[in-house]
């Protein structure tokens, strides 16, 4: 399946330029301001068109690109397939400027249809496991945003975005800058129950990531993926019983950061609540707790004072929602 997805890709990206060539006649006779540069396709017909080419006079890639807005509003359906189209260009400065007013536009959900008629999801997804790092973070910005669309949700998985996905986020030579893009496209996939197993691979790389010495923005969008997976009681054990570093966990819980107190407390209110509402002995995660640190032993283990004191002191933060929570984990805890 993985490789008929990139066969398909590639073939798309191939019909889909040349219906691009000749949307820009189109535009070009209207006088309209984007255009795009044509392909030859048939070898019959080199001389002819090669005239025709001369005669429309097209703009340079370079000049092309800076028509586009890097902020668009709504676009027509033949401007979306001219911008599908440039992504078969082979020049890597240029294709993260297109990518980026892809992103860019698919704020708006009609663009986020226009795209995925235009045939530009499994382009776009074939450019997330580019060589270049840059076009692979432009890539997974744009996907981000046409993602959160059902229909687009739809035409994603039978694409096998989650296998793609995973396997960049688990790059070890990843910098930050691409990790946080691909943690904003997993959690805009997440959002879906419907992704979760097919994500699961990626929650070790999530747990990792709860750790003081890592960067704030990827500890707080690990967080909203984990609320994420932590709405979907079928989870819990699959949840519960990963490996994690109990220090990084307390040493969160005492963060100066709303927002990822916030994440954090939400993430172990949804799995206490689970446990309860799914009647789970706390006898196995005692047991578990003298083998290793899961977030079961860490919750549910021998030495939980250090969990419950943190927890005690955020009952009486200066913000209502993490006191409330806090509170509400402390009696699940118990």
């Amino acid at each position: 399946m993985a490789a008929s997805a990139r066969l398909a890709a590639v073939c798309a990206s191939v019909i889909i330029f040349g219906f691009a060539g000749f949307a820009y006649y189109l535009f070009s006779s209207k006088n309209r301001k984007l255009k795009i540069e044509t392909n030859q396709s048939s070898q019959d017909n080199d001389d002819k068109q090669e005239k025709e080419r001369s005669k429309l006079a097209p703009a340079s890639p370079q000049k092309t690109l800076k028509r586009v807005p890097s902020v668009v509003g709504l676009l027509s359906s033949e401007e979306a397939v001219v911008l599908v189209g440039m992504l078969a260009t082979q020049d890597n400065e240029q294709l993260k400027r297109v990518l980026t007013t892809i992103a860019n536009g698919a704020a708006f959900t009609t663009n986020q249809d226009l795209i995925r008629d235009a045939g530009g999801l499994p382009l776009l997804l074939f450019l997330l496991e580019s060589k270049s790092k840059d076009v692979q973070e432009s890539a997974a910005n744009a996907l981000s945003n046409v993602a959160v669309n059902h229909k687009n949700q739809i035409a994603l998985q039978d694409l096998q975005c989650s296998t793609v996905v995973v396997k960049q986020l688990n790059q070890g030579e990843n910098s930050d800058s691409l990790q946080l893009s691909l943690l904003r496209l997993l959690t805009n996939l997440s959002v879906s129950t419907e992704w979760h197993e097919s994500l699961l691979p990626a929650l070790p790389r999530l747990i990792k990531y709860l750790n003081p010495d890592v960067r704030k923005d990827l500890q707080l969008q690990s967080l909203k993926a984990l609320v994420n997976f932590s709405c979907n009681p079928d989870l819990f054990m699959q949840i519960i019983t990963l490996k994690v570093d109990k220090s990084g966990i307390i040493q969160l819980l005492s963060s100066e950061d709303i927002d990822i107190l916030l994440r954090l407390l939400t993430f172990l209110s949804n799995l206490a609540t689970t446990k309860n509402m799914r009647k789970i002995s706390r006898k196995q995660f005692l047991q578990e707790g003298s083998k290793e640190s899961t977030f079961g032993s860490v919750m549910y283990g021998k030495n939980t004072e250090e969990l419950l004191s943190e927890l005690t002191y955020l009952k009486s933060h200066r913000d209502a929602e993490i006191s409330n929570l806090a509170a509400k984990v402390s009696v699940n805890l118990t």
